[in-house]
């Protein structure tokens, strides 16, 4: 995908140079209600995709992402948090994900050390490669029935003490309440933790 600025997507798309490109997406900066979080739209589906800011500036506190935002008066539902888009922010505390939610990048919230909960909602069917990895401070996490892909790594290098998968998942599973992410078709342990007992 190639990501251009705001009000250069026709130009882009009719450019010799450019227009054989799969997907051309616009980079638009929104301040809703003052976060200063940046979207990735996509206009023909009416979509949007969080991402991190170009300046590297980092995020802190209790973060809220929007359901959806709004860009010359039309509608644009926020669902995926792109690659990378929150990584390496150490004072992030808190993330609200919104049910509107499907995908979570790679490497989305990879070192946020200090975020101390996530509740991942039912929307989300996609949890990318070392989605978490390094956010130590998290000691809890429950993988809803909704979720059929967790990338490698997802939640390695965290201090977790509780893991669950909701009943009803179809790809995974906490059988005989064991503390752990288990692949139902291998077998395969995905997630553990020291407090796991391995049936």
């Amino acid at each position: 995908s190639l990501y251009v600025p705001n009000g250069c997507l026709a130009a882009y798309k009719s450019s010799r140079y450019w227009k054989d490109f799969k997907e051309i997406k616009e980079i638009k900066d929104f301040v809703p209600e003052g976060d200063g979080i940046f979207y990735i739209l996509d206009k023909e589906k009416m979509v949007a995709e969080a991402t991190s800011m170009p300046d590297d500036a980092k995020y802190g506190g209790d973060l809220t992402i929007p359901s959806s935002i709004t860009d010359e008066g039309k509608k644009f539902r926020v669902t995926s948090i792109g690659e990378e888009a929150f990584n390496g922010c150490g004072d992030l505390i808190t993330i609200t994900i919104p049910e509107s939610v499907i995908s979570i990048g790679e490497r989305t919230f990879c070192e946020c050390s200090s975020l101390t909960s996530v509740i991942i909602p039912e929307s989300v069917t996609s949890i990318g490669t070392a989605a978490f990895f390094g956010c130590f401070n998290i000691e809890a996490i429950t993988i809803p029935q909704s979720v059929s892909y967790i990338g490698d790594f997802a939640f390695y290098g965290n201090t977790l003490q509780t893991i669950f998968v909701e009943e009803g998942n179809k790809t995974f599973d906490s059988r005989n309440k064991c503390n752990a992410i288990i692949k139902k078709e291998s077998d395969e342990l995905i997630q553990g933790c020291d407090e796991s007992v391995i049936p």
